[in-house]
Order: C-alpha cells, then structure tokens, then sequence
C-alpha cells in the first residue's frame, strides 16, 4: 500500500493480475489524491471488502478473468457492500464485456487506452455517490430507529393514560353515591364525569388508532345484535346529551339487527358518531341513531337535526387533529379525532364512511358501511 503526502480523498481496491497495469492504474490514482490497495488474489480482495472501507473497486476483466465476475457479483448481492462502485477496465473492441456490466449493475468503466483525466473525474463521481448512498443508509437506519421509539412510546403513553383515566372514573361513580353531598358538590362530580368520559373516549380513540397504524389491531368478531349496540350508546350519551338539549332515539325497527362485528369497534363508532352529532344538533333537536342490512353489508347511520356541515369541511372533519371553531358559522368547536379513529377503523373493516347534509339549517348524517366478515 502506498500513500501520498496530501489530503486523501478515498480507498481505492485494484484487482488486477498484471503487475505493470496495476502499477499504471495505483500512479494515476494517487495523483488524484486517493489511496490505494493492489491485490490479485480473489480471496484477499473478499477479505479487504469485507474489512476495510473501500471506496470503489477497479478491475481489468481481461486480466483477472472470472474471478473478477465472481467478486462483482459478490459485492453487489451483499448489503453491506452493495453500495461499493465498482468500475472495469475493457477494451473498446470488447462489446460483450460492456453489455455484461451494464446487466449486472456495474457503475461504470473504463476504456483502453486509459485517459487520467477521464479516469480521475469518473472516480471522483462515483466516490460522492458511495459516500451520499452511505449517509442515506445511516439517516434511514436512524430514522427507522426513532420511528420505533416513537411507536412504543404512544402505545404506552396511550395505555398508561386509559389506565389512570379509568381509575378517576370508578372513583367518581364511588364518590357521587356517597350520603350527605350537597347538590352542588354532586353537580360538580357530575361535570367532572362528563368531562373524564369525554376524555376517556379521546383517549380510547387515540389509542386504537394507534394499534391501527401499527397493525396491531386484533378484531374479535362475533353475531351481534346492532340494536343492542345501539341502546349501549344511548345508554352511555343520555348525560351529555341531556345536557345538550338533545333527545336521543334508535330509529331502528323493533326487530334485531344481527351481523357479525367487532362489538367494541361498533360500538365506539356509533359514540363518535353522536357525540359529534351534539355538537351541530340545535337545543331541543333530535338525533336518530339507525343501523341496516343491505346486500350483506351493515350500515349505520346517526342523524341530526340543527346546523349542517358546511362543504369545505365535510372531507377534513374525518382528517386527524382537524378541528372546527367557527362562531360566525355557529359552529362549536369540534376535535375530529373521534371521527379520524372511526374512520381508520371503518376502513380497516373493509368498508367506507361518510358525512351527507340535509341542509344548511336541517342537519346531517354521518355514515358507515361495512361488509361482512370473510
């Protein structure tokens, strides 16, 4: 190996079996300031790939023959080296050589009789390229890492956060059923409920489109009767929406609605559906909670009376941490986080959802289809 004295710009591997041609190709090299490594030997040349960081490898396929071939396809399968420019050295009459490393994925090479100039400005391209190719491995490898920690940092955050909420909950359905409260401390414990149900449920929300993304959801799949589900969500909202002003209705026929769901999953849909349908419904307003069979698919429907939504936001009120605040337009303000979930969920059903006006001051319906379950 020979170096010399100024700024190395790279490591240069030649393989080449002709003593004087390898010597000719190390001299114009090192006057473009980069180092070199000589070797005819194919086992030595694996070797120094493998152990040292080579910048580009230069070989004469004439001299070297096959086992040349060999370790172009060696460097070019192996990860850790695919990113290692290899340029050949062929004769100008050699047609089938050139058509061969333009096959097999050989950055570049060289015409006889060797040109410096040309020589050098290849192998200065080149060597950028490997070292841009580089820097890109790290920064993906980097990112994939913080992508992870990012990840199990949500579904833990989202998990502990369930938990504690979960635990304020029970203690508030403790603490409201004590003897002797004024009304006013039940009325503030009942405030504190709404809002810690309201929180639970983003939360929840959260943390199912979290599992959603990662592709950790697991659906359990079971007949259920919708009507059920249906009465579950009334059952749960009645608090809110009787602070609302809002009457909440299955408008369902009497008969059960019997599909094969994820009961958890519907049952969540159906909450966001109406908790949003709150916020546009006028006081004194009526929403109508329905689901249906039509052509093996099940549809659920919650409709409401008072403000539509306006056109521009009928897409994004699905977007997450898209939000509405809009006193001209009376609007309350909305998180569509509920929506976004809904959603993500929907689709990873298989199905599709939407929202339809019925006009600007006659309300709305938000919608999902979902097919059966294969």
């Amino acid at each position: 190996m020979r170096k010399i004295s100024m700024v190395v710009k790279g490591k240069i591997l030649i393989f080449d079996s002709d003593p004087l041609e390898a010597k000719r190709l190390e001299s114009y090299l090192l006057a473009c300031g980069y180092e070199t490594i000589i070797t005819a030997d194919k086992d030595n040349s694996l070797e120094i790939i493998g152990r040292q960081d080579i910048d580009l490898v230069l070989l004469d396929l004439a001299s070297v023959g096959i086992e040349g071939i060999e370790i172009c396809g060696y460097i070019k399968s192996q990860q850790a080296s695919k990113g290692i420019p290899v340029v050949i050295v062929v004769s100008p009459e050699d047609r089938q050589t050139r058509m061969w490393s333009l096959k097999s994925n050989i950055d570049d090479f060289v015409s006889t009789p060797i040109d410096k100039t040309e020589l050098g400005l290849r192998v200065d391209s080149l060597v950028r390229i490997k070292r841009l190719y580089k820097a890109g491995e790290k920064s993906e490898i980097k990112l994939k890492e913080v992508e992870t920690l990012k990840d199990s940092l949500k579904s833990m955050i989202t998990g502990q956060i369930n938990t504690f909420i979960t635990a304020i909950k029970n203690h508030l359905d403790l603490v409201v059923d004590e003897v002797g409260l004024s009304n006013t401390a039940k009325s503030n414990i009942e405030f504190a409920r709404e809002y810690t149900d309201e929180l639970f449920t983003l939360a929840s929300d959260f943390y199912g489109l979290v599992k959603i993304e990662e592709g950790a959801l697991k659906p359990h799949f079971e007949n259920t009767d919708i009507n059920v589900m249906i009465m579950h969500s009334i059952e749960q909202l009645k608090f809110i929406a009787k602070k609302s002003g809002v009457s909440l209705t299955n408008t369902t026929a009497s008969q059960p609605v019997y599909f094969e769901v994820d009961r958890a999953l519907i049952l969540r849909i159906i909450i966001n559906f109406v908790i949003t349908a709150i916020k546009f419904t006028t006081h004194g307003g009526d929403i109508g909670i329905g689901a249906s069979l039509d052509q093996n698919k099940l549809c659920i429907c919650v409709e409401y009376t008072g403000k539509g939504i306006p056109l521009e936001y009928r897409e994004k009120i699905f977007y997450k941490f898209f939000q509405i605040d809009n006193p001209i337009l009376q609007i309350k303000k909305i998180n569509s986080f509920g929506l976004a979930f809904s959603k993500s969920a929907v689709e990873f059903l298989g199905g599709s959802i939407w929202y339809e006006s019925l006009g600007d001051e006659k309300g709305g319906k938000f919608i999902a289809s979902i097919p059966a379950h294969k």
